[in-house]
């Protein structure tokens, strides 16, 4: 005896409704996650792109101060969000960041000079914010020294 089955040609194929459905409503959930830390980590690299250009302007000014036997000025200025190299009181170098970025003065006034040695003349720090992410920028009297700190 023959029997006769009868199958449909698009069983087996595709996903159900439920299926997809459930699969959309996952996706829904994980996609404001990922945007989340995608925010997060595009500040930390905002704030660390800002931290290397400060970095590279010191040593600059103090570059400059040494070889140049000139006095050197790097100031914070927040009401502009710009940082600048300044020799005999003209601007060379002026570096604009971004206005998220907070600088916080803890012991200085946001000037810093170099003297022809290469030296700061006062030793200071202060906090550069973005977010939740925050750097300390400490500067020490005696042989130049400075440095940048995550905290």
């Amino acid at each position: 005896m023959v029997k006769l089955v009868y199958r449909n040609k698009f069983s087996g194929y595709g996903f159900t409704l439920i299926e997809t459905l459930i699969a959309v409503s996952i996706v829904c959930l994980i996609v404001p996650l990922a945007f989340q830390q995608y925010g997060s980590l595009s500040a930390h690299k905002t704030l660390r792109y800002f931290i290397d250009q400060a970095n590279d302007l010191f040593h600059q000014a103090q570059y400059i101060a040494v070889t140049e036997k000139k006095t050197t000025m790097v100031s914070f200025y927040e009401s502009t969000h710009t940082l600048e190299l300044s020799i005999d009181n003209k601007v060379r170098k002026k570096i604009s960041y971004d206005p998220r970025i907070q600088i916080i003065m803890a012991s200085h006034n946001g000037r810093y000079i170099i003297g022809r040695n290469g030296h700061f003349s006062d030793a200071g720090k202060l906090y550069i914010k973005l977010n939740d992410t925050q750097y300390k920028f400490v500067v020490l009297i005696g042989q130049g020294r400075f440095y940048f700190e995550k905290l």
